[in-house]
């Protein structure tokens, strides 16, 4: 087998190894704490009520624990990789983001201001008196909120603002993400490198 295609192969093998120990490690912890909380409950219900609860509960945890065992997983299988150098994407990438933040924090300023004025033009809350009972409170602030998205996706001065705002969010990320993974590029190439030859001659 070509050895490259070789460590490829045992590194997928790690990360799987990795993920389904921490999915059933922490369905487990999951499970306990589940089983801990039935029992010091103060009213005790039937078995097939704890069983089907438990079922559920199962199905529940492993789904998210899985979740969080692929996170895990991709983050073991690129310590594997790259060893140490993992650190520097961690460190320089959201430095990158505070400093492009930061730099072009005006212009999302100006932006927000006159979204803030559109806003203010359009929308005037209304007051509920102090007689008024929660319920109907309630109601009148559910039509409200759906009036506001309404009016939100319906006027332009609005609506161009709030798309322009997550259009230059969406750029200033980019940047900082492409900056940051450039930079970060030549350490993490030369790390897999040595780590490979490591790997090769172990």
């Amino acid at each position: 087998m070509n050895p490259i295609l070789k460590d490829i192969t045992e590194g997928m093998r790690y990360a799987w190894r990795v993920w389904w120990k921490w999915t059933v490690g922490l369905t487990l912890l999951m499970m306990v704490l589940f089983c801990i909380g039935w029992a010091m409950q103060e009213e005790q219900r039937g078995v097939l009520d704890f069983l089907w609860t438990a079922l559920v509960g199962l199905i529940y945890s492993a789904f998210h624990c899985g979740v969080v065992a692929l996170f895990v997983a991709a983050i073991a299988l690129t310590w594997r990789l790259v060893g140490w150098a993992l650190l520097v994407p961690v460190i320089v990438v959201p430095l990158f983001i505070a400093l492009v933040f930061w730099m072009g924090g005006g212009v999302l300023e100006g932006i927000y201001d006159r979204l803030a004025l559109a806003l203010g033009e359009n929308f005037h809350p209304p007051r509920m008196g102090g007689g008024c009972h929660n319920g109907l409170g309630a109601v009148l602030l559910v039509f409200y909120l759906g009036y506001l998205v309404f009016t939100c996706v319906t006027t332009w001065s609005i609506l161009s603002q709030i798309l322009l705002f997550v259009l230059v969010v969406a750029i200033y990320l980019l940047l900082a993400l492409v900056a940051g993974v450039g930079l970060s590029l030549p350490f993490l190439c030369r790390a897999s490198v040595r780590r490979y030859r490591r790997r090769s001659a172990g």
